[in-house]
């Protein structure tokens, strides 16, 4: 769960075109399970799925439902994502869901996606972060010497059963959140990423607890890290 932090946004918001270009990524999880595994169709590092998650359909062929029943449901990926060695490498990683009904509670912050922990030495994450009026999406972005969070402008409520596409990215000093198109984003600088770190899906581990659970069905998720745009890499490759 994200503890309080500083919110660093921009009122920098603009709707982008639907990207073109090359489709290959550095990991893709088109989310089809197979006896507690999700391929990951460019690269080696598969998904292990815990937990109480179910196979449903999902846009593009099946999707996995995370519920919490109880305990965290949620996947890890053992396998090295770190395409460049440069910690200060562009990324982005997108995810393609469509979440529940997010309570109104500070306490309630559901994890999508990250590599690395709020209090370890790095990390970046994707998350809901609930709000009377509906959650929206916002990354973090934590390096070697600073962190940055951005939450999208666009007042877009994830939690409203629908289908949306979320990308968290770093591209140079700029980070920032796309959803549905629209980007927000903030100058700055965080320092290096560590990428060697296992990536989790849903609920982060088996002893997480309810406040960060995930609730919902996820179709897609395709991670780029090293090019020149990922940004648009990863929306190319969503939904799977």
């Amino acid at each position: 769960m994200l503890a309080t932090t500083t919110l660093l946004v921009s009122a920098a918001c603009t709707t982008d075109s639907a990207p073109s270009g090359p489709t290959r990524v550095v990991g893709r999880w088109d989310m089809s399970a197979n006896n507690n595994l999700v391929k990951d169709r460019s690269g080696s590092a598969d998904l292990t799925l815990t937990g109480g998650w179910s196979d449903v359909p999902g846009v593009v062929g099946r999707g996995v439902r995370f519920e919490y029943a109880g305990g965290p449901s949620f996947g890890t990926s053992m396998g090295d994502l770190a395409a460049s060695a440069d910690g200060n490498a562009p990324f982005a990683v997108a995810a393609y869901l469509k979440s529940d009904t997010v309570p109104v509670t500070s306490r309630y912050t559901p994890n999508i996606a990250q590599q690395g922990r709020f209090n370890g030495p790095t990390q970046w994450k994707m998350e809901l972060w609930s709000r009377p009026s509906g959650a929206l999406a916002r990354c973090r972005f934590k390096g070697a010497t600073a962190h940055h969070t951005v939450v999208e402008d666009t007042a877009t409520a994830i939690d409203d059963g629908q289908w949306h596409e979320i990308v968290c990215w770093r591209s140079g000093t700029s980070y920032g959140i796309t959803v549905d198109g629209a980007s927000t984003s903030t100058k700055g600088s965080v320092g290096a990423i560590d990428f060697h770190q296992p990536l989790l899906v849903g609920n982060r581990t088996k002893s997480a607890g309810v406040g960060d659970r995930c609730e919902g069905t996820l179709d897609c998720l395709a991670y780029a890290q090293g090019v020149a745009d990922p940004r648009a890499l990863v929306r190319s490759d969503v939904p799977c």
